[in-house]
C-alpha cells in the first residue's frame, strides 16, 4: 500500500507542478483585455447601431406600409390603368384593322379612302332624320 500512496503524492507532485507552469497571470491580463474591448464593443453597438438600425427598420416598414397599399387590389390607380389598358387594347384593333385595310388595298395610301354609295338602309335613316 505504502507503493500506492508513493505514487499517488508523485502523480499529484506532477499535477501541481503543471498547474504552476501554467500562466495564469498572463492569461488573466489577456481575458481582462478582451472583456473590456468586447464592453467597448458592446457600448459602441448600444449607442451608435442600434439606433440608425432601429431608425432604418421603422423606415423600411413605412415603405412596405406604402407599398402595400399601392398594390392593393382597391388601390385607386388600378382603375386608371384598367382604362388606359382597354383604350390601348381598342387602338390596337384599330391599327390591326388599317393594317389588314392597307394589306388589301396598298393604293389607299395615294388615292384615300373610296366613298361608297350608302346601302339602301343608311339612305332611308338619312333621309328620314331630314324630314
Amino acid at each position: 500500500m505504502r507503493g500506492s500512496i508513493d505514487e499517488l503524492r508523485v502523480q499529484l507532485a506532477s499535477i501541481a507542478n503543471k498547474f504552476d507552469a501554467l500562466p495564469l497571470g498572463d492569461i488573466a491580463r489577456h481575458l481582462d483585455s478582451d472583456l473590456t474591448d468586447l464592453h467597448g464593443t458592446i457600448d459602441h453597438i448600444n449607442r451608435d447601431v442600434l439606433p440608425v438600425a432601429t431608425a432604418t427598420l421603422t423606415a423600411l416598414q413605412g415603405t412596405l406600409n406604402n407599398v402595400d397599399r399601392n398594390l392593393a387590389d382597391d388601390a385607386p390607380w388600378r382603375d386608371s390603368v384598367e382604362q388606359t389598358l382597354g383604350e390601348a387594347r381598342q387602338t390596337l384593333r384599330s391599327v390591326r384593322s388599317l393594317a389588314d385595310s392597307l394589306d388589301r388595298h396598298p393604293e389607299a395610301l395615294i388615292r384615300g379612302r373610296r366613298v361608297q354609295a350608302p346601302s339602301a338602309d343608311e339612305s332611308k335613316s338619312t333621309s328620314e332624320v331630314a324630314r
